[in-house]
């Protein structure tokens, strides 16, 4: 396992890495409204990746709902997490790379002290398997516990 931390640039390292995703992504994220990331990720579910978001019920993240439109006719997943909110920044990345940390996917968050951690893992036995299958039962969980999905 390799492990990475980032406390600048961290915007493009997290467009970067989705950019690298050969089958899949999935996303569990209190707020996501930085344009450019969710231009990635539709241009990634249009070239035929299979993408699920799952984001909390904030009034933010659907101040403007047609960024999402070309997402979910490409066939994007976006789920809609209720009634908690849903604080977690974390992101999977064909269940080899983990993205984790207190960045929200914002344009504000540029400017605030943040973090990621990118984690790519080795193999998916042992302690790596582990530490991804954490990761994917909590997003399934979220996803499954979604009250809607857009």
């Amino acid at each position: 396992m390799q492990s990475v931390v980032h406390f600048s640039n961290i915007r493009n390292e997290i467009i970067g890495q989705l950019k690298k995703a050969t089958r899949d992504i999935k996303v569990a994220i209190a707020w996501l409204t930085d344009e450019d990331i969710i231009r990635t990720l539709t241009q990634r579910v249009e070239s035929g990746l299979s993408i699920t978001v799952v984001m909390s019920e904030s009034k933010e993240n659907f101040r403007n709902i047609s960024k999402w439109k070309d997402f979910l006719r490409f066939g994007g997943k976006l789920h809609i997490a209720t009634p908690k909110f849903l604080h977690h920044k974390f992101c999977i990345i064909d269940s080899k790379t983990i993205i984790n940390g207190s960045y929200n996917w914002t344009y504000f968050a540029q400017s605030n002290e943040e973090n990621i951690l990118v984690i790519t893992l080795e193999t998916s036995f042992d302690e790596d398997g582990k530490l991804l299958r954490q990761f994917e039962v909590k997003h399934k969980f979220l996803c499954d516990k979604a009250s809607q999905q857009v």
